[in-house]
């Protein structure tokens, strides 16, 4: 579960993806909360493993404006890592009139390992030059 406070849980029902029949959850932001509070996503799960197998999201960060145009992005071959499971592969795909297009970007995660090691906080410091979109 997201923790953030303003954050909206929706059943979304049931949805065919990639030969799976997913149940879905839907996740909203009130009104002010986060940097795109319009966006919407919808993460769809096996129910009898209780796996994450794709998120569908609309983007609204540079137009500040509601969309129903959905991304969607699959989750697959999921590896148990420490105790935690992670996915080994990403696939974006098109998504458009409810139909799963061509496959437009995949990341697959090889050599997986889990720290529990504080890491360096410089790591994180914004660059000389550099800046957060968005931000004035």
């Amino acid at each position: 579960m997201l923790g953030d406070p303003g954050i909206h849980y929706d059943d979304a029902g049931s949805k065919e993806l990639f030969g799976m029949n997913l149940r879905g959850i839907k996740i909203s932001y009130g009104d002010g909360v986060g940097d795109s509070p319009k966006d919407n996503y919808i993460l769809y799960y096996d129910e009898s493993t209780n796996t994450m197998k794709a998120l569908m999201y609309t983007v609204t960060f540079r137009s500040q404006e509601s969309s129903d145009k959905f991304n969607l992005i699959k989750y697959d071959e999921w590896q148990d890592v420490n105790g935690i499971l992670l996915p080994k592969k990403i696939q974006w795909y098109n998504f458009k009139n409810d139909s799963i297009g061509e496959m437009r970007n995949e990341v697959l995660f090889t050599e997986v390992s889990l720290s529990t090691d504080q890491v360096d906080q410089g790591l994180f410091a914004i660059r000389d030059g550099a800046g957060i979109a968005g931000m004035q």
